[in-house]
């Protein structure tokens, strides 16, 4: 029994040696840039509600086996406003999949508007990432916010 289990400590140290990295998923830091769409809902301001069309930049600055953490930029016009979205991320990946939470800022025309928090989770395939999120106010507003991207690494 003990040699059965001396074997199979030394056959998974050695798998762990052989596929660095494959217990965790792909390595993700980078910057990647690309469109997406917004769709708003339960606005203070009802005329705030409806679907977007943003830009986007994705900055994973950092990653330490499976966790990362960076930054998104979102941006997009609205009539004659400006409207700026800075997020600090953070999240895991796993194989080509990761998951992860957003706190947010928005700003209209360089004032900040309100304050957010999310969940998303993304598929990675070669340099393209295809994220899905959803988040909601915590200050300012009371906007439910469900988006869809297609980001390309830089």
């Amino acid at each position: 029994m003990k040699r059965l289990f001396v074997y199979i400590i030394i056959t998974a140290f050695s798998l762990a040696l052989l596929l660095p990295g494959e217990s965790f998923g792909a390595k993700v830091k980078g910057t990647y840039k690309g469109k997406g769409v917004a769709r708003v809902s339960g606005c203070d301001d009802r005329d705030d509600n409806g679907k977007y069309k943003f830009k986007s930049t994705v900055k994973i600055t950092k990653q330490s086996g499976g966790q990362f953490q960076g930054r998104a930029y979102n941006r997009l016009r609205v009539g004659s406003a400006r409207i700026k979205e800075k997020c600090d991320i953070y999240g895991t990946v796993k194989g080509r999949r990761l998951r992860g939470d957003s706190y947010c800022d928005l700003y209209i025309n360089g004032s900040w508007d309100s304050s957010s928090a999310g969940t998303w989770k993304a598929k990675k395939k070669g340099k393209k990432l295809y994220i899905k999120g959803k988040d909601h106010d915590t200050a300012g507003d009371t906007c439910t916010t469900r988006i869809k991207a297609k980001l390309k690494k830089k």
